[in-house]
């Protein structure tokens, strides 16, 4: 087990609520609905309103968004938008992967912890299915394939589709924060209300970490993080009794790089960690109102 022991200390500036950056580019939008060009939603009066769970961004640029309850994907982005249907049995909540080839998508049943991961071609056509007993929360682009975090770890999925989950997880602890996996992009993050612990490995195999302090907020729930450049990239919720907001945080070896908000813009549910990727455009996020579902861009790289 590997502690980081030092830290580069970033001191965040109370924030100024109402201040938001506004996208810089629209990938897709559709409003609410079945048909070709919506997307859609259940609930609604004393029933939470759940939409597309997740989204991905493949390598090309092409963003991949899970429409599960119209049970079908949208590919967007890099030509005309396709859709791919897929089998009405699959269960309409989960977190998607896209690759060039394939697209994965995992589902957790609820109460009965049942899971799996479902690999479709591009048409559709179910390849493959892996169990995961205690539900596949997330999805993760890995070196041998695809990895899902079932259980409390990552294991692999191989890109061949082999029905065998290979447990690749590797502890490297940051103080208590958790474990790293070596088969991933090496990122631990921990936070308390008022403080937050970034941690990557570098290029030389060693851990370069960040405690992030807050003031005149607090910190909510994590929803990306991510290497970029020779730092790393953390999308986190702030919060104070009035207000809350998505603030992006750009971390390198001197400190803060950039820094900005976005507005929540969650009307109906999705998953946590399903609402941001980063891809050729930079940051995406997927955002929800009353008329509908878009995924949009933000430009990154400037001051903080």
């Amino acid at each position: 087990v590997e502690v980081a022991t030092a830290f580069t200390d970033v001191a965040l500036a109370a924030p100024t609520f109402g201040a938001t950056r506004a996208p810089t580019s629209n990938v897709y939008r559709a409003a609410w609905g079945t048909g070709a060009g919506r997307v859609g939603k259940t609930g609604g009066g004393e029933e939470s309103i759940t939409g597309p769970s997740s989204f991905t961004v493949t390598e090309g640029g092409q963003v991949a968004l899970f429409d599960g309850h119209n049970r079908r994907v949208v590919l967007a982005g890099g030509g005309p938008t396709r859709l791919v249907q897929l089998p009405e049995t699959t269960f309409p909540f989960g977190d998607i992967l896209a690759t060039d080839r394939d697209i994965y998508v995992s589902e957790a049943r609820g109460l009965e912890h049942l899971g799996a991961v479902s690999r479709f071609d591009r048409a559709g056509r179910l390849q493959d299915r892996v169990a995961a007993p205690n539900g596949a929360v997330q999805l993760a682009q890995s070196p041998s394939g695809v990895a899902i975090q079932s259980e409390g770890a990552w294991r692999a999925v191989t890109e061949d589709g082999s029905r065998a989950l290979v447990d690749v997880t590797s502890p490297a602890a940051l103080g208590n924060a958790g474990a790293v996996d070596a088969e991933l992009p090496d990122i631990v993050t921990s936070f308390t209300n008022e403080d937050m612990l970034v941690a990557r490995r570098d290029d030389a195999g060693g851990l370069r970490a960040w405690r992030v302090r807050t003031s005149g907020s607090l910190f909510g729930g994590l929803s990306l993080a991510v290497p970029l450049d020779d730092g790393v990239l953390v999308v986190v919720g702030i919060w104070n009794e009035d207000h809350g907001e998505n603030l992006v945080l750009r971390l390198g070896p001197e400190g803060l790089r950039e820094s900005f908000t976005v507005d929540y813009a969650q009307w109906a549910e999705s998953l946590p960690d399903g609402r941001f990727d980063i891809g050729p455009a930079g940051l995406y996020q997927l955002r929800t109102d009353s008329k509908g579902a878009e995924v949009v861009t933000y430009k990154i790289g400037g001051k903080p």
